[in-house]
């Protein structure tokens, strides 16, 4: 009777495992196919919502730089063009091969691992200055997927990244080699760390939202304790001990949608870890930065150069 029992017994763990590989293998099907499913619809929905809008920019200014006219010269570094998914038969940047090299997945990236998130700074006595970090100019490159791209800036704001970039709105992660595209755009960044009190992200995620169309939002677990969120733009970013939601008007009113090529006004094509789209709050364009910002909020910026690191 024990024999029988236990050979019951092995044969329940057997068929449990048996179900487990195929739930598993069944589970990476199904993303496969949610991939090319959000393929589709991105670009089917990118291509309806900006068609007018393209057509009707293009009417107002025949200058305007379009994603047709970048491709012939202004959007193409070092012999790459930026935004062709099929460019040297989708091996350079899909969206979706070899993301590894940039980011390995890990969960500290966008979980706070203490034990408890860090409580806010809003209402501590904090000798800070609002200063804005201006970064050493470089030239900025498309570097395909079968290269590592690394920056000396713990934060950088300006210099290589990939083709491809990301959707605009909020991520769970994305790594710098993405959005410092976006930054090149023109598009305000604004990071924090995972341990940041909830509190302030939501402070910060609203005002970032009613200021600007292009943004991207993501946790940044290098940021410190005392300095947990940042907001960036090409070239230049500011450390907040909480979200003071008047300097980071400020900054992305007066920094923001000055990259080299700002007037690039389609929405990007990589996606991985998006949470939410960005939502047009303002124009589409962002041709007017936070217009909620009353004149008596104005705050004054310092400017200083990024220190070698």
């Amino acid at each position: 009777m024990l024999k029988m029992s236990s050979f019951v017994t092995c044969l329940a763990v057997a068929q449990f495992y048996t179900l487990v590989t195929a739930y598993q293998d069944l589970e990476a099907e199904l993303d496969t196919l949610k991939r090319e499913i959000l393929d589709e619809l991105y670009s089917q929905e990118d291509y309806i919502i900006n068609k007018d809008k393209r057509e009707n920019q293009a009417d107002k200014d025949d200058s305007d730089n379009s994603h047709e006219q970048l491709a012939e010269g202004h959007g193409v570094h070092n012999g790459v063009p930026m935004g062709q998914p099929d460019f040297r038969h989708g091996t350079c940047d899909d969206g979706r091969t070899n993301l590894q090299i940039d980011w390995y997945g890990g969960k500290d990236d966008f979980t706070c691992m203490e034990h408890h998130h860090w409580p806010s700074q809003r209402h501590d006595d904090i000798n800070w200055e609002p200063t804005v970090i201006k970064s050493p100019t470089q030239m900025p490159a498309h570097i395909c997927m079968d290269q590592a791209i690394n920056y000396f800036e713990v934060i950088p704001t300006i210099g290589a990244h990939r083709p491809l970039w990301p959707v605009f709105g909020e991520y769970k992660y994305l790594p710098p080699q993405r959005w410092i595209h976006s930054l090149e755009h023109g598009a305000a960044v604004a990071l924090y760390h995972p341990c940041t009190d909830p509190g302030e992200v939501d402070k910060m995620r609203k005002v970032v939202n009613d200021c600007i169309f292009k943004h991207i939002i993501t946790p940044y677990q290098k940021l410190t304790k005392d300095m947990p969120i940042a907001i960036l733009a090409w070239g230049y970013k500011i450390l907040l001990p909480y979200a003071d939601e008047n300097v980071i008007q400020q900054f992305i009113r007066d920094y923001a949608m000055k990259g080299p090529e700002s007037r690039v006004n389609q929405n990007g094509q990589f996606y991985d870890q998006l949470i939410h789209r960005a939502v047009e709050r303002v124009s589409y364009h962002d041709s007017h930065l936070c217009p909620d910002m009353k004149e008596s909020d104005h705050v004054k910026l310092t400017e200083v150069n990024e220190e070698p690191q």
